[in-house]
C-alpha cells in the first residue's frame, strides 16, 4: 500500500492495483499537464495538474461507494464492480492534452481530435499492458469486456444509450437489460454506478466535486460546496423503474451549482483570465501550423506515442518571433486588452466582421487586432435532466431553475501592446453603440487583474 498526501484531502492509500496504473508513464505525464490551463500566469499557486486531479477523484470515488455500500448493504456492490469505478476515476482525465481544454479549442475548427478518444486510446494501452499482472488477474479484472466496462464508466456511451433506450421505451425492457448485461458484463439495476465518475444524467459526479474543491482552494477562492456533506447526502433510489444516483437535500445541490458559477464568474472567466487564454491559443498555433500536426492527430491511433510526448512544455519548444513575443507578455502580463463585454445570446459572425471592417477604417486599426469570444456561464449540458431527476426526488426545482439559468456574454479584446486611453474609450462606445441594449456584467471587479 503506498500513500499520496493531498492538498486537500491530505493522505491517501492507494492498493498495489491502482499504484500500477499511476506507474506507467502514460498516467505520470499527467503531471506535465495543468488543471487549469494557464491561469497561473494571474494565480500563482494554481499549479496543480490533472495528476492531482485524476488521484482526488479516485479518493471521492472510494469514498462515495464506501459510503453507499456501508449504508444500503442491499445494493451488493461487488469488490470487483467498486474497483472498475475506482479504475474508471483514476484514468478519467489521461486523455487531456497540452493545458487541458484549451487544446480542444484550439485546433477544433480544422481538426475532428476529442480527448475522450485519446483517453479510450491510452486506457487500451495501459489496460493491455497491466492485465497480465497478478494484481488484476486476482481482482478478476482482465478481459476485453471489463476493459470496455471501465471505458464506459469514464465516458458512458454504450450506457447511456442503453438507459434513453430504456426511458423512452424504444424496445422490450427485457431485451435491452439483456443488451446492457452482455455489453458491459453487468446488470442494468446497477446503472448507478455509472452515475459516479461522469454522470450522463445530472452532470452530478466525483469529478465535478474534486475539481471544483481543488481549484477554488489554489485559487483562494471561498465556495459553500462541501464533499464531505455531499457524500452523506447521496443515497440510491428507483427513478424510472431504475436504480439511481439520488440527493436528499436540495441546498447542498444549489451549493454545488453555485460553486461552479463562482469559478467561473470570479476566476476561469474574468477579462484577464480569457486574455491570457487568448494569448495562449495564438502562441500554441504557431505549433499546429507545423507540417503534419493536424494529421497525426486525425490519426491518433498511429500516433500515439508522438501524442503521449505532448505536455504543457510543448510551449518552451516555441521559437517563432510571435510566439516569443506573445510568451514574454504573459510573463509581463501585458496581456490583450479588454474592451468591453454584452450580455448575447449568439452573434452572427457577419456583424463581427463587419464591426472590425468599421473600426479598422474609423480608427486606423488592423482588424485582426480585434478579438471577440463568447463566453457561456452554465453548470451541465442538460440541466433539463437534472431539473426532472430532483422533480422525481421529490426536492423542489423552482430554486434550482434559477440557480441553473445560463448565461451568454459576447467580450471584446483588442491584441497590441500599447492602447491609448482615447481609443479604448472609442472601441468601447462603438461596441455598445453597435451591438445594441448594454448592461455592465459583474466580473467582481476583477477586470484589470
Amino acid at each position: 500500500m503506498k500513500n499520496y498526501e493531498d492538498s486537500i484531502y491530505g493522505l491517501i492509500e492507494i492498493e498495489p492495483i491502482f499504484q500500477l496504473i499511476i506507474n506507467t508513464p502514460e498516467f505520470q505525464r499527467l503531471k506535465y499537464i495543468k488543471q487549469t490551463e494557464n491561469i497561473y500566469f494571474l494565480f500563482p499557486s494554481s499549479v496543480h495538474t490533472r495528476f492531482e486531479h485524476c488521484i482526488g477523484t479516485f479518493h471521492l470515488a472510494k469514498k462515495l461507494l464506501d459510503y453507499l455500500s456501508k449504508s444500503q448493504h442491499d445494493l451488493n456492490i461487488t469488490r470487483k464492480e467498486s474497483l472498475c469505478v475506482q479504475i474508471a476515476a483514476l484514468c478519467h482525465d489521461i486523455g487531456h492534452g497540452p493545458f487541458s481544454h484549451l487544446f480542444e479549442e484550439l485546433i477544433k475548427p480544422n481538426c475532428s481530435f476529442k480527448h475522450e478518444t485519446a483517453s479510450f486510446l491510452i486506457f487500451e494501452r495501459i489496460f493491455d499492458k497491466l492485465k497480465s499482472q497478478s494484481e488484476f488477474i486476482e481482482e478478476g479484472i482482465f478481459t476485453e469486456k471489463d476493459k470496455i466496462l471501465i471505458i464506459d464508466l469514464i465516458h458512458p456511451k454504450i450506457s447511456k444509450k442503453l438507459w434513453s433506450n430504456f426511458i423512452n421505451q424504444t424496445n422490450d425492457i427485457k431485451i435491452i437489460k439483456d443488451n446492457f448485461l452482455n455489453q458491459l458484463g453487468i446488470s442494468m439495476d446497477k446503472i448507478f454506478l455509472f452515475e459516479i465518475v461522469s454522470n450522463f444524467i445530472t452532470n452530478i459526479d466525483v469529478d465535478k466535486w474534486d475539481y471544483f474543491t481543488r481549484d477554488s482552494f489554489h485559487m483562494n477562492l471561498k465556495i459553500n460546496f462541501d464533499y464531505e456533506k455531499f457524500i452523506h447526502n447521496c443515497y440510491i433510489s428507483e427513478l424510472d423503474g431504475l436504480n439511481r444516483l439520488c440527493f436528499k437535500d436540495l441546498e447542498q445541490i444549489l451549493d454545488l451549482i453555485k460553486a461552479k458559477r463562482s469559478l467561473q464568474k470570479y476566476r476561469y472567466k474574468i477579462p484577464s483570465a480569457l486574455a491570457l487564454r487568448l494569448m495562449l491559443i495564438d502562441c500554441l498555433n504557431e505549433i499546429t501550423l507545423e507540417d503534419g500536426f493536424i494529421n497525426k492527430l486525425e490519426n491518433l491511433k498511429l500516433n500515439l506515442n508522438w501524442y503521449l510526448n505532448l505536455d504543457d512544455r510543448v510551449l518552451d519548444t516555441i521559437r517563432t518571433h510571435k510566439g516569443l513575443e506573445i510568451k514574454s507578455r504573459m510573463d509581463q502580463k501585458d496581456f490583450y486588452h479588454y474592451i468591453r463585454s454584452v450580455p448575447r445570446e449568439n452573434l452572427d459572425q457577419n456583424k463581427i466582421d463587419m464591426f472590425k471592417q468599421n473600426m479598422a477604417y474609423k480608427f486606423q486599426i488592423d482588424p485582426k487586432d480585434l478579438i471577440f469570444t463568447i463566453e457561456k456561464y452554465f453548470f451541465g449540458k442538460n440541466n433539463q435532466c437534472l431539473l426532472e431527476s430532483l422533480s422525481k426526488m421529490n426536492l423542489s426545482t423552482n430554486e434550482a431553475r434559477v440557480t441553473l439559468k445560463e448565461e451568454t456574454i459576447v467580450i471584446l479584446f483588442y491584441k497590441p501592446i500599447t492602447l491609448d486611453e482615447s481609443l479604448r474609450d472609442d472601441l468601447k462606445n462603438e461596441f455598445i453603440k453597435f451591438f445594441g441594449s448594454y448592461k455592465k456584467v459583474d466580473f467582481n471587479n476583477n477586470e484589470e487583474i
